[in-house]
């Protein structure tokens, strides 16, 4: 046999117990980095593959009773790829938790062969009409039962379901308490809805560069033969939740990586310990001419032999994990296609970059230690222990012990407080952190004091709005002006697509949301507003102080934008009643309503709903502020889950280290312990002195993690409040955070000192002295 294999052997038979934690901390890092790049790697290319596998329009024409024309023109054209017509009806349909929630009624020609805004059937037959398959929870439903279903005019319809669908352009309706809907004309028509399609989804071929000028020019075409679009909606080209995904698999890339900087930390660590405990044989191979070259690669074979299988096995259990994770994932975020496997590439850099990362560091230790000279290695067990420090308090046996095993192995014992701290603090992280999206949250909510908001799809007189509130019996509600509105391009008939705009009393008692820029709204006779940061994030070209040309129904009216505000919602805007007036055609008319309910908001909020069906007018939105709140914390159910796993894994691999550590100390010291006992001391006192030098590598890692966790928190919770949520996180320290580490690291700290102490005091003082 190969003298290099046998040496490599021995070493493995030498160190059992260190080769089994060096197998189970590659392991484990490899399984949480591979886990956490295949992640990011899977859902960043699937939220951009579904979204583009609904085969997105890049517009939407409103072209009315003359829609089967204006598909001929279009369709002439050789740039459009497709033209298909649509009709988008909304309404309410009630659930069967009880109450209203909003419907999206999409009719299309037919389920199969589309060719733009694709839905797919997934489940049932496409007879009835299909539910998406996000919203079946806001329904309470399932295929098979019959939709009860209001819309404007005061239709009240039931809508037979009979399969489930999926669109991967929508966001999950779970989430904005949507219900998802789509129907064939034929179906429609049999429960009297309308069945003639007015719109036009149209996708083009071009680059971006080239869209609007060829948008123009389909729409001079459909002029010249007197076809008007009535609304020209360019589609923003990106997945709904594309901004905060992408704020998330930062963060799991960074905690994938600092999975892999503790578990290194730890593999150091052990070999700096096996190193040291080697000094003599090490000595002896100098001596007789190893050279050091020969000792590191020694060294580094032996720690490859058990990393390379366990980091194997590492990213096996990591694509386990990944695959089982992205599945969860890709139904809680409504993704219709994305691939599973991020391909061998990744698996096998992940698997060579795990192994081959600690393999260096173990090389670099094992070159240092064999830089002694052979003398000194050989007598190193001879050399008397450093004098003690002549401090009264470091005097006191107790902390003698701890100090000289701390502070003589300074490597070890910064290595050891490295992968302790790194856990703790990545634990801390994730607390802090959802603790301060919560607060951000909730921050935002509380500046609305109102119970309810209630929006039509069409304004009505304000006379009659404020009638059906008197009639529900909330005398103190606030009726609102509301639209849906669109940015307009000054110069051609495009806009973006539609999003709220509502007008508040300019003595609303309902309001004081945050600034971030600019100011309020000012005097209700000059055209101002004020738009959602999430909303300006959405168009770049919007800034404070200039002005916004905005589109209602082809109304346009011009606003100077005069400050930015803080919502965790939907985009939107808030407007002076002469930029209102000016979109809706004519003043007197209101949309909305800011309920304040005195007792059950949800009752409170289907009085009003009730008594505006009667009247004639369906509301769009609905919903109580606190299932609002929840509704935007369900956003970061994902962000949770990702960094409680990576701050478990990373503080699994800590324990480990802190134990790696406490029984390095037992076996140098065996000696030591049983003159120890032999003249007197208890098992419980040898176990008290072990636990004391645990407590204090312990306690230093809880400081160092609490502190490390401050700016970690605030540079996370600022990356996510600025490109995810475009609101401001306040940075929030966790109690509960607080309290789990504080739990944790004194169970680690014990169970890593009891299993190494009671393996030793198993063995007679006798039989440890004479070596036996």
């Amino acid at each position: 046999m190969n003298i290099f294999v046998a040496q490599v052997r021995a070493g493995l038979r030498r160190r059992p117990g260190n080769a089994a934690l060096v197998a189970i901390t590659v392991l484990l890092a490899s399984a949480a980095m591979a886990a956490g790049f295949a992640i990011r790697v899977t859902l960043s290319d699937g939220i951009g593959r579904s979204y583009a596998s609904a085969l997105p329009p890049q517009v939407i024409m409103a072209t009315g009773e003359r829609t089967n024309e204006a598909l001929t023109v279009l369709r002439a054209d050789p740039r459009v790829l497709a033209a298909e017509p649509r009709r988008v009806l909304r309404g309410r349909v009630g659930s069967r938790g009880g109450g209203w929630v909003s419907l999206r009624l999409v009719v299309l020609p037919a389920f199969s062969e589309q060719q733009v805004s694709r839905v797919v059937v997934i489940g049932g037959e496409p007879r009835g009409f299909a539910v998406e398959r996000s919203s079946l929870g806001v329904w309470g439903g399932t295929v098979g039962d019959d939709m009860v279903a209001r819309f404007s005019g005061g239709v009240h319809l039931t809508l037979p379901t009979s399969s489930t669908a999926a669109d991967g352009a929508v966001a999950p309706g779970f989430q904005d308490r949507i219900v998802y809907t789509y129907a064939t004309p034929d179906a429609a028509g049999r429960v009297g809805l309308p069945a003639d399609l007015n719109e036009v989804h149209v996708r083009i071929g071009g680059s971006p560069e080239e869209m609007r000028s060829i948008i123009d020019d389909l729409v001079r075409q459909l002029a010249d033969e007197r076809i008007i679009p009535t609304r020209v909606e360019r589609v923003l080209q990106r997945h709904p939740h594309a901004d905060q995904m992408a704020a998330v698999l930062v963060l799991v890339t960074v905690f994938a990586a600092a999975s892999l900087a503790v578990g290194c930390a730890l593999t150091t660590n052990l070999a700096a310990a096996t190193m040291r405990r080697d000094r003599a044989q090490i000595g002896v191979a100098r001596a007789i001419g190893a050279t050091r070259a020969r000792l590191s690669a020694t060294a580094t074979a032996g720690f490859l032999a058990v990393g390379a299988p366990a980091s194997a096995g590492g990213v096996v259990l990591g694509a386990v994990l990944a695959g089982r994770f992205t599945e969860w994932a890709a139904r809680d975020l409504n993704l219709v296609e994305y691939d599973p496997s991020p391909g061998a590439a990744l698996w096998i850099t992940a698997g060579l970059v795990a192994a081959g990362i600690p393999a260096l560091f173990t090389g670099i230790v094992a070159w240092r230690a064999a830089s002694v000279r052979p003398l000194d290695a050989i007598l190193s067990n001879r050399n008397r222990p450093p004098t003690r420090p002549s401090s009264r308090l470091r005097d006191r046996p107790l902390w003698a012990w701890v100090s000289r095993s701390t502070l003589t192995r300074p490597v070890r014992f910064a290595l050891t407080l490295l992968a302790l701290t790194a856990g703790g603090a990545a634990l801390l992280t994730a607390g802090h952190v959802h603790e301060s999206l919560t607060a951000a949250v909730g921050r935002v909510f509380d500046a609305r004091h109102d119970d309810a908001d209630v929006r039509l799809l069409v304004p009505i007189p304000e006379e009659q709005l404020r009638r059906a509130v008197d009639d529900a019996g909330a005398p103190d509600s606030e009726v609102w002006g509301g639209l849906l509105v669109a940015v307009a391009d000054p110069e051609s008939v495009q806009t973006s697509t539609r999003f709220g705009l509502l007008t508040p009393p300019p003595d609303t008692r309902l309001l004081s949301l945050p600034i971030a820029e600019g100011r309020w709204l000012g005097d209700p006779s000059t055209p101002e507003v004020v738009a959602s940061r999430n909303l300006l994030a959405r168009h770049p070209s919007l800034r404070v102080g200039e002005t916004v040309v905005l589109d209602h129904r082809g109304t346009r009216a011009a606003a100077t934008i005069v400050g930015a505000i803080e919502e965790a919602t939907e985009p939107g805007v808030y407007a002076t009643r002469t930029v209102h007036d000016a979109l809706a055609g004519r003043p007197g008319l209101a949309g909305a309503v800011r309920v304040v309910a005195d007792g059950d908001a949800a009752q409170r909020s289907a009085d009003i709903e009730n008594a505006l069906f009667r009247a004639g007018a369906v509301p769009a939105i609905a919903f109580e502020r606190a299932e609002l709140k929840r509704a935007t914390e369900d956003h970061f159910v994902i962000l949770l889950i990702l960094l409680g796993t990576g701050a478990t894994a990373a503080l699994v691999i800590g324990g480990l280290g802190l134990g790696a550590s406490v029984a390095a100390s037992m076996i140098e010291r065996r000696r030591e312990i049983a003159v120890v006992r032999a003249i007197g001391a208890s098992d419980g006192r040898v176990f008290a002195l072990f636990l004391a030098e645990s407590m204090v590598i312990v306690g230093l890692a809880f400081a160092l993690a609490f502190i490390l966790s401050g700016p970690t928190s605030a540079g996370m919770t600022r990356m996510l409040g600025a490109h995810a949520l475009h609101i401001s996180v306040p940075v929030r320290f966790s109690g509960a955070a607080i309290g789990v580490w504080a739990i944790v690291s004194a169970v680690v700290g014990l169970v890593s000192t009891y299993v190494p102490v009671a393996r030793t005091l198993d063995r007679p003082p006798a039989a440890v002295v004479s070596g036996s």
